[in-house]
């Protein structure tokens, strides 16, 4: 069996019986998308590898260590680039704004672009979502989320933007600025 196989049979396992926030569609297709997504911006196996990863650390409860010993250390440093963690006991909504923060610092320490194209196939997947139930339902959209407040939720995507930047020659990168304008208005800044 190939580290790719064995990544979609372990990403299926961890994410089992899972449904996207708001929906009935299973978990398991966003790390699928993101991972498609990331294999049309680089052919590095190991970012595709932590693509169909990236979620399993943060919201499927496997250990970092786990994916250390399975998928080697290259691997585990993407995945954990694209985990958040939370280390206070408040609500998550309490603590959004400070754990996009971090996020986004760790991230723009990143010059892998191997790295990016994981992190830009995970927001784009999460993007097209968006997109999607926006043109359905409007600024409701937002209610299913932690940070319900439009405004916030622009500032954290739009930040890919320039994050992401070393990617712009991609048609993934065109296409996630394109629907950052679409969902949350042209020129928005904060």
């Amino acid at each position: 069996m190939t580290y790719l196989t064995e990544a979609i049979q372990f990403a299926a396992a961890a994410h089992e019986g899972a449904v996207r926030k708001g929906s009935s569609v299973p978990y398991i297709l966003h790390p699928m998308e993101a991972a498609a997504i990331t294999a049309g911006i680089t052919d590095d196996t190991d970012a595709i590898i932590a693509a169909l990863l990236h979620d399993t650390v943060e919201d499927a409860g496997v250990s970092p260590e786990t994916i250390r010993q399975r998928f080697g250390e290259n691997v585990f440093d993407m995945v954990m680039l694209d985990t958040e963690t939370d280390c206070s006991d408040l609500p998550r909504h309490e603590t959004w704004y400070d754990r996009k923060r971090t996020s986004l610092e760790k991230i723009g320490a990143c010059v892998s672009d191997s790295a990016k194209a994981v992190i830009l196939g995970d927001k784009l997947a999460n993007l097209r979502a968006i997109h999607s139930d926006y043109l359905q339902m409007g600024d409701g959209v937002f209610e299913r989320f932690n940070q319900k407040d439009k405004f916030m939720q622009g500032w954290y995507y739009r930040s890919f933007v320039e994050l992401l930047a070393s990617l712009d020659h991609t048609a993934a990168y065109k296409e996630y600025c394109d629907l950052c304008e679409r969902v949350f208005g042209a020129g928005f800044d904060m």
